[in-house]
């Protein structure tokens, strides 16, 4: 983005945009720009504001950027092959849920047993 002379400003709020559209509470309480994201992807992904949109408004999306009829899936399992060789980086967000939903084997890290299991004195 300095490469293509993006004011710093720009540059901070990309910079926090892109790791903060997973994060609920936060962005909405931030510069516009990154709660658009964030809730872009929340409607994108899950639907979240739906029934705000008029069935014109969602067919115009629909249109510009089509999805296919197993789009849900498609995405679990893109996902999943994202993180399945990087596991450990999945504790503390929900990510973890492609890796559960998919593996069988997979054994989220609980926080408690992770406290329990401090080596401060008790």
């Amino acid at each position: 983005m300095r490469g293509l002379h993006i004011a710093e400003g720009d540059i901070e709020k990309v910079w926090n945009a892109v790791p903060l559209h997973t994060t609920p509470g936060i962005p909405e309480h931030m510069h516009s720009e990154i709660a658009l994201v964030q809730a872009g992807a929340g409607m994108d992904m899950e639907g979240r504001g739906f029934e705000l949109f008029t069935d014109e408004q969602r067919e115009a999306v629909i249109a510009a950027w089509p999805r296919d009829t197993d789009f849900a899936h498609q995405m679990i399992d893109a996902f999943y092959h994202g993180l399945r060789y990087r596991a450990q980086s999945t504790f503390g967000t929900f990510n973890d849920d492609f890796l559960a939903y998919k593996d069988p084997g997979f054994e989220r890290v609980n926080l408690c047993s992770v406290i329990l299991g401090s080596s401060w004195e008790r």
